[in-house]
């Protein structure tokens, strides 16, 4: 039996929200960590950079 196509489309916006919230959730839980550990880091390390690149420019695609 196939599924209403508005059904498929408030399925997928609920999801898209849950999804927002817990990234959102998870930032603010852990970003006196990330403050620390990171934003403490030389201006010229790497994985200061590989690590924001990841978290939040790769994130948002």
């Amino acid at each position: 039996m196939p599924v209403p196509a508005s059904r498929l489309v408030i399925d997928l916006e609920s999801s898209t929200a849950a999804a927002s919230f817990f990234l959102a959730w998870e930032i603010l839980i852990t970003l006196d960590d990330e403050v620390e550990l990171i934003w403490s880091k030389p201006g010229h390390s790497w994985i200061k950079w590989a690590f924001l690149l990841a978290r939040y420019a790769l994130g948002e695609c």
